[in-house]
This record gives C-alpha cells, structure tokens and sequence, in this order.
C-alpha cells in the first residue's frame, strides 16, 4: 500500500544521503545535494493506462511534472582531478493525470479519481568526467547504471449514475494497489558548476519494471476482486539544482 510505501521510500532516501554525506568526511571525495524538476518523456507522459497496453513500450505511466530530492558522492578516479567515480540517490515523485478516466459520454454519469502517484527511488553509479574553463566555473559529463524501485501506491475511481426512467442511482467503486517493482536504471547528462553550485540535466532511463496490481471493484455493496500485471516504460529528464559540500 501506499502508507507502506510512504515509510520506506523517505527511510531508505535518507539512509543513502547520510550514508554519503558521512563517506564525504572519511573519504577523499564531495558530496552534493540535489533539487529537482522531473519532466516524464514518452509513454510514461502520455494518457494513464490501467493495462500494459499491447504496443511494444507497454501501457501509458500518465505522469505529470514532478520533484525530486537527492545527493551524490563523488571520489577522484586514482590521481585525477578530472574523472571521478559518483555514486547517486535519487528520490522522484510524479503525480498522475487521470482527467481522462472523469470524462464521461453520458451525461447522467459522474466520475471522480484519485491517485498517490508515481514514486521512484534509484541508486546509481558511475563515471563523471569534469573540465574548468576558470577557477569558479567547470562543465561535467556523465553516466551511471543502477537499480530504481518504484511504487504506483494507491488508486481510487468512483462513478454514479442516476437512472430518471426509474429513479435509482447506481455507484461503483475501483480501486487498485501497486506492490513496489524493481528494475535496470540508466543515468547520462551533465551541466555546469559555478563555485559551489551545480546546474545541470540528467536523463532517467528507469526501466520497464513489472508492477503487480491488486484490483477491488465494489458495485452496489457487492465486492470482487482481481490481481494483474502491468509493465510500464519509465523515462524522466531532470533538471536539478545542487550544491557542493
């Protein structure tokens, strides 16, 4: 459930940033924090699907603008001063746009939905490749590989329609929930850094994780339930705001 989801994602986000802030003091290396805005591209942006669709790219995430929090260490690679290895956490949270599913032909029906949304949690690492063009101001490029979880957490449409021929009223009640998947992660991107700042855009190739969703229909106080599968593609641009410890 979401609630679970909700005590472990900000429990293991801030293991992973104390972790490295702490490996910033023992180690030869820096430790960056980092704010984002997350851009979902692709499938993952398009109208939400409750299926894995057919198509080759598997159903639609329907994820909006987002945010995302995180940090990063980076160690110099031997004697270099210009390539380091960097290890990353990243937490990034998408809402989802569901006016397409309260969109109803009949105007005798109305339909609300809610969602938590998209939760992702990666930890990459990589190489990071950095050059100065003055004693303030440098440029970076970069790649990582890793791991992302990701949870769907929770998802609640209603609908009720009011029969005048007979006067009654009919409601039905969906609601899904998203046990967490894991999946590959990839990261490329680089930017600028100006004294202790980093300015910079990421590109989040978060895999195709299989989430294993549980669905309960309530119609007229009689409940059935069913459980599925869904893939869904995961792809995000970052554009993230950090500073150098």
């Amino acid at each position: 459930s979401f609630a679970k989801v909700g005590g472990i994602m900000p429990r293991l986000m801030l293991g992973g940033l104390l972790f490295l802030l702490l490996a910033s003091f023992t180690c030869a290396g820096n430790f960056t924090i980092l704010g984002m805005m997350s851009l979902p591209q692709g499938d993952f942006g398009d109208d939400f699907s409750l299926s894995g669709g057919t198509g080759s790219n598997g159903g639609s995430g329907g994820a909006e603008n987002g945010f995302g929090v995180g940090g990063e260490f980076s160690v110099p690679l031997q004697a270099s001063n210009q390539m380091f290895i960097t290890t990353t956490g990243l937490f990034v949270h998408n809402s989802i746009d569901l006016s397409s599913f309260e969109e109803s032909p009949d105007p005798s029906v109305s339909i609300t939905a809610d969602a938590d949304g998209w939760n992702n949690f990666a930890i990459l690492s990589g190489v990071k490749f950095t050059g100065r063009s003055s004693p303030t101001m440098g440029f970076y490029g970069m790649g990582q590989i890793g791991i992302n979880f990701v949870s769907l957490g929770d998802m609640d449409i209603s609908a009720d329609q009011y029969d005048s021929y007979y006067d009654t009223y009919s409601h039905i009640d969906l609601n899904t929930s998203t046990d967490i998947a894991s999946s590959l992660a990839l990261a490329f991107g680089g930017g600028i850094e100006v004294n202790r700042f980093n300015i910079g855009l990421r590109y989040l190739m978060l895999g195709k994780p299989k989430l294993k969703t549980k669905l309960t229909i309530t119609q007229d106080g009689t409940t059935q339930t069913a459980h599925g599968s869904a893939k869904k593609e995961i792809s995000i641009l970052v554009l993230l705001v950090g500073y150098n410890f």
